[in-house]
């Protein structure tokens, strides 16, 4: 069958080198799609689990810097997710901006509110500077200005870890980088974790809502009701790395 093939598309008028090359360029196009972010120009979770073995390999990139939102959960429940899309996309462009282009890095938006950018060690001076710049990230909604912010955690590959848990080292890092405010940068250590917090919210039975920052590596038992003084557990065992 396929040896008729040459001679089908010759009798409408393609030559069977024209067809494979535009099959070919399909394919591509729609491989670049399934890469690609659909708030920002950065790339996708799914695009960075299958790049994650770069990290140390190819093109040098041998660090892995994690950012996320800070107080995103508040944009969304006062301005509604519109405004939260909004301040994503304006981030996105500040990564791809200052990170991907100014430090020739690679970037992705693994979900939510969450930011991946892989570095060659000689742009960390230069990635250092620009974080300083997510300290206030302007945007508007609805004729509306806000803005939100980023705080950033980075590890360098040492030979020893694997992808999964140099991704774990970033987050953390990142953890301790919010704890000291917008725009900070925080390299991951073996010790990092004393620094790092997890923002718990809590819900009581009163009706009251309340927060508390939970140090990743000593979890209370539980906490109190500012309102009636219920304990409430904290029931962290397996925490989300990353606070809203």
């Amino acid at each position: 069958a396929m040896s008729l093939l040459p001679k089908a598309l010759a009798d409408l008028g393609v030559t069977f080198d024209r067809a494979v090359g535009e099959i070919s360029q399909t394919v591509r196009a729609l491989q670049q799609a399934a890469r690609a972010d659909d708030k920002t120009p950065l790339l996708n979770g799914l695009a960075l689990n299958s790049d994650g073995g770069e990290c140390g390999g190819v093109d040098g990139l041998s660090v892995i810097v994690f950012g996320d939102l800070n107080r995103f959960k508040s944009i969304n429940d006062t301005h509604g997710h519109a405004a939260g899309d909004a301040a994503i996309s304006q981030v996105g462009n500040m990564v791809n901006t200052l990170l991907v282009i100014g430090c020739q890095g690679k970037g992705y938006r693994r979900s939510g509110d969450e930011f991946v950018i892989l570095l060659k060690k000689d742009s960390l001076d230069n990635f250092r500077k620009s974080a300083a710049s997510f300290g206030h990230c302007p945007f508007h909604i609805n004729g509306k200005a806000l803005s939100v912010s980023m705080s950033f955690g980075f590890a360098v590959t040492d030979d020893i870890a694997d992808w999964f848990e140099l991704m774990k080292r970033a987050e953390l890092a990142c953890l301790a980088a919010k704890k000291l405010g917008d725009g900070q940068v925080v390299e991951w250590t073996p010790g990092v974790a004393d620094t790092a917090v997890i923002n718990r919210r809590f819900r009581c039975g009163c009706g009251t809502h309340f927060s508390c920052d939970i140090p990743v590596g000593k979890v209370p038992a539980a906490f109190v009701c500012p309102c009636c003084g219920q304990p409430q557990s904290a029931n962290v065992e397996s925490p989300p790395l990353v606070a809203a």
